[in-house]
């Protein structure tokens, strides 16, 4: 996988069941999703299918597990993002930050990356917690 993220790779971002305010009443994600602190994480596609990546966060998250969604790496290089690779534990994943000096997300950026993305799966039978 490139050091550095590629604008043609997809960034996935899980839906937490403890975090109802991330989605609103149409399904569809809120800036809430991608408001962190310590960066945005995500995992990057890395060449795995689809259904490997769901299986991967279902795994990790287990009974946290809500649902997924996917943004393009493109939206966050054209809207001047920076996603950072943090491979310690895991070697897909990345943070989004508001620029290289790691400034958590601005609400401008939050709603950006939630206009953008696109909902993979999403369990209605899982309550929010």
């Amino acid at each position: 996988m490139e050091e550095t993220v590629q604008r043609n790779e997809l960034l996935y971002r899980v839906i937490k069941r403890s975090q109802p305010n991330s989605m609103d009443e149409n399904g569809r994600p809120t800036s809430a999703l991608f408001k962190q602190d310590n960066g945005v994480s995500v995992d990057r596609d890395g060449d795995r299918s689809e259904d490997t990546i769901i299986k991967k966060f279902k795994e990790r998250f287990d009974i946290r597990f809500k649902g997924l969604v996917r943004v393009g790496a493109d939206v966050c290089i054209d809207n001047s993002m920076a996603v950072i690779p943090e491979t310690s534990s895991n070697i897909y994943h990345a943070e989004i930050f508001e620029n290289e000096d790691k400034v958590p997300l601005g609400q401008l950026n939050a709603l950006i990356l939630a206009d953008n993305s696109e909902v993979v799966v999403y369990e209605s039978e899982v309550k929010w917690t």
